[in-house]
């Protein structure tokens, strides 16, 4: 038996609309996921510099989520690099393709800038088209999994509150 039970059109009306806002939601998700999968993977075929890194530090951010008291701590690696294109420098804080990596535990955020100490020399690839755009790693920054996963989530409850025994 599907979650879909409503016997009046305006209930159907309702349950129609929330899946299909749901099922949007989950395939932008999904959508995302796959243009930094694609960014990724064409970052292996970037031209690559050399740069400088200039900080290499972990941050930590505190909130709350609402309704809630408890304190939840973020640990964000940041590595800032700079790096030359046609005798033009640039500045960006992008490890790997993807929103930012952040991490539950200080020491996770530590591993990722670890190979990223101030002042070393770093393999920068960046983006011949925009060489504002460069990564230090060609992968996509963990967290993205959770966004497909939100998106799988999504898409499956969008499908459970359409009235499919309503077309049967």
């Amino acid at each position: 038996m599907l979650l879909s039970t409503a016997t009046d059109p305006f209930s159907t009306i309702i349950m129609v609309l929330v899946g299909l806002v749901f099922a949007l939601v989950g395939f932008g998700f999904i959508y995302l996921w796959y243009r930094d999968v694609r960014k990724a993977r064409a970052s292996r075929s970037w031209p690559v510099t050399t740069g400088r890194v200039l900080t290499s530090k972990v941050e930590s951010q505190k909130g709350r989520m609402k309704g809630s008291t408890t304190t939840l701590t973020v640990y964000n690696p940041l590595v800032v690099y700079e790096y030359t294109v046609n005798e033009v420098r640039y500045e960006s804080q992008q490890i790997g393709v993807g929103d930012s990596f952040k991490a539950g535990e200080r020491e996770d955020a530590k591993h990722k800038i670890a190979p990223y100490p101030v002042g070393a020399s770093v393999q920068v690839f960046y983006d011949p088209t925009h060489p504002q755009q460069a990564v230090l790693e060609h992968n996509v920054n963990s967290g993205v999994g959770l966004v497909v996963l939100g998106g799988l989530i999504l898409v499956i409850v969008a499908l459970l509150l359409l009235p499919w025994n309503r077309w049967v």
